[in-house]
């Protein structure tokens, strides 16, 4: 177990202006935004260190946006991973088997880079080694955040309590905060507790992530392949290597995971093209249902929500993780001001403007995620020559691409201080 900043010692029961419960790589970024602009936070999670424990973080290809990028220089983890980090020149878009296809390149935004790619391993350890320095910021980990109590008007006790087999960690009873923010994943224990609202829809599909390698030269290119069984991304990392992402239905999916490497790399290939000459090796495969999980509200009584929490996207076009990063810039923004003011970050009033400020992005990220995976997954002929008409509309009209480029770097409407690349 980690506890900072007082390690190894005993852990009473803490007040803090904010209680993150969460510690994945969206709510380790918020607490630490908090703990910089020298607002007392907890971060609680469930896993052990990262790259550790039962469920880490994995070898998960992850795509940054150039607003992500900027967040994190903010809170001084980029120049931990800029070394690790791919860059995403250009960006190929294709109906597998028909005519339609759309680019975007980085110069026609005036940009070196669209987007980077990495582990997600490294980001997540950069993420708790700069956590792990910052005062004012206790991470309890492991550590269950097990119910939310309080009269709603001075604030929240969140109760805590050590994973199962863990019974011998030492952790605080409770923790009080004016401020609880449930970053803790799609299926939130929290959120369902709470009783929020949410919005589902099973995909059917499974997401198959590897590294594999490729025999020629990506060239920076991130290839986005709408294929009969659903979306194949190939994310450019290191050398000839790329992240997979690759989403079938759960037979298929099921049937990949059992192949060797030989069977796994044949398949992809057949299902990829010959554009990057075939694969020639596969690191260990990952596999995940695919839903989409979005909260009808995302702020209520002393509590907000944000990350996969808040919205759990389909992977096509890589937009939670840089999601749920923006949602964390804006409520650190919220919460520091009101905290500057001398007021309550837990006001509703507060969470309110977090609410208003997040809606449009959110709601426009989710659809769009969304509409893609339905459009692309229909076989109807009138359709299929509808979108591929589509795509090739869309790649001839440089206005368009210039929106759609803004929106997939997150640079398009309101940015906070962190994603403007400032302290909060």
């Amino acid at each position: 177990m980690i506890v900072h900043a007082d390690e190894g010692a005993p852990v009473p029961a803490g007040r803090y202006e904010v209680a993150v419960v969460g510690g994945g790589l969206v709510g380790t970024a918020l607490g630490l935004a908090l703990g910089r602009a020298g607002a007392a936070a907890v971060v609680i999670e469930a896993d052990g260190e990262p790259g550790r424990g039962a469920n880490p973080y994995d070898a998960r290809p992850i795509a940054l946006s150039r607003g992500s990028r900027r967040i994190l220089h903010a809170l001084g983890v980029w120049e931990a991973i800029a070394d690790d980090v791919t860059p995403i020149t250009r960006i190929h878009v294709s109906d597998r088997g028909h005519f339609g296809f759309a680019r975007l390149r980085a110069e026609d935004h005036g940009v070196d880079a669209l987007g980077y790619v990495l582990p997600a391993a490294i980001l997540g350890r950069a993420l708790g080694a700069a956590a792990t320095s910052t005062h004012g910021l206790r991470v309890l980990r492991p550590a269950l955040a097990t119910e939310l109590a309080g009269d709603g008007r001075a604030g929240v006790r969140v109760a805590v309590a050590p994973p199962a087999g863990r019974a011998g960690e030492t952790l605080p009873s409770a923790v009080d905060a004016r401020l609880v923010v449930l970053s803790d994943g799609g299926r939130s224990p929290l959120r369902e507790r709470l009783g929020v609202a949410v919005r589902e829809r099973d995909y059917g599909q499974w997401a198959i992530t590897a590294r594999v390698e490729a025999r020629l030269a990506h060239g920076g290119v991130a290839y986005e392949r709408f294929t009969a069984d659903g979306p194949l991304a190939l994310l450019p990392m290191a050398d000839r290597h790329c992240g997979l992402v690759w989403s079938v239905d759960a037979a298929t999916g099921a049937r990949l995971v059992a192949l060797d490497d030989a069977g796994f790399l044949a398949a992809l290939g057949d299902a990829f093209g010959t554009r990057l000459g075939g694969f020639v090796a596969a690191g260990p495969r990952g596999a995940f249902p695919l839903q989409l999980v979005t909260a009808r509200s995302v702020v209520g009584e002393r509590f907000a929500i944000i990350g996969n929490a808040a919205n759990h996207l389909h992977p096509v076009a890589g937009q939670g993780l840089n999601l749920g990063l923006r949602d964390a810039a804006a409520l650190v923004e919220v919460v520091v001001e009101a905290l500057r003011e001398g007021g309550d970050p837990g006001d509703a009033t507060v969470l309110a403007r977090f609410a208003a400020w997040r809606s449009a992005d959110q709601r426009l990220v989710s659809r769009a995620t969304d509409g893609l995976v339905r459009l692309f997954s229909n076989r109807l002929a009138p359709l299929i020559v509808a979108r591929d008409l589509g795509l090739l509309a869309f790649d001839l009209l440089a206005p368009a691409k210039r929106r759609f480029g803004e929106h997939a770097m997150g640079l398009a409407g309101r940015q906070s201080r962190l994603a403007r690349g400032l302290a909060p």
